[in-house]
């Protein structure tokens, strides 16, 4: 009988020693699936972003419109992609100035009437990669932008200009003709 309950002992150690092995590998596997299922997530989050930035850039009506620095940071360059059907727009910097962390980039837009528009606020990092596609009137012509506080300004601080289209700075006259400031107007 003692050996028999010994045995019994050495089974039952050895049962819960091999069961508390199996748990340890199912909480590592849950683990490893948990991880899984948000790199998946994490990948497809990407994927819809760049379907939605690839709609707006590869379609037939998409205008590209290159925005170059002015004369005392003409190595600034922004390419927007403005599709006037969507009526919408996609940002990136080809080389973007350094900001502040209290500053952001603010993209104007001057429509038919000659209005001023405020279309977006764009952080350094975002642009360094490319903006999601944000709304864009198809009336909007012309094109600049400013380095303003954070939260953005109502009107554009032309001190701090930071790229306009490349046309108007071949344009020997002035550099950059202002709309009305009166005839600001968030978009």
């Amino acid at each position: 009988i003692r050996d028999r309950s010994v045995s019994l002992s050495i089974f039952l150690g050895i049962s819960v020693w091999q069961s508390q092995q199996q748990q340890e590998q199912i909480d590592s596997l849950k683990k490893e699936r948990l991880q899984n299922k948000q790199f998946t997530d994490a990948l497809l989050t990407e994927h819809e972003h760049l379907q939605a930035i690839t709609g707006v850039i590869n379609h037939y009506k998409t205008q590209v419109i290159t925005l170059k620095g002015t004369n005392d940071k003409p190595e600034n360059g922004f390419q927007l992609h403005v599709n006037p059907t969507k009526k919408q727009a996609v940002l990136f910097s080809e080389q973007a100035p350094k900001i502040q962390p209290n500053e952001l980039f603010q993209l104007w837009g001057v429509n038919t009437q000659n209005d001023t528009l405020m279309l977006g606020l764009f952080d350094g990092g975002e642009l360094a990669l490319t903006s999601e596609p944000f709304p864009v009137a198809a009336n909007v012509l012309r094109f600049f932008i400013t380095r303003e506080p954070q939260g953005g300004s109502e009107r554009p601080n032309l001190e701090n200009l930071v790229a306009v289209p490349v046309y108007l700075l071949l344009q020997s006259s002035k550099l950059f003709e202002m709309p009305r400031n009166s005839d600001i107007h968030p978009y």
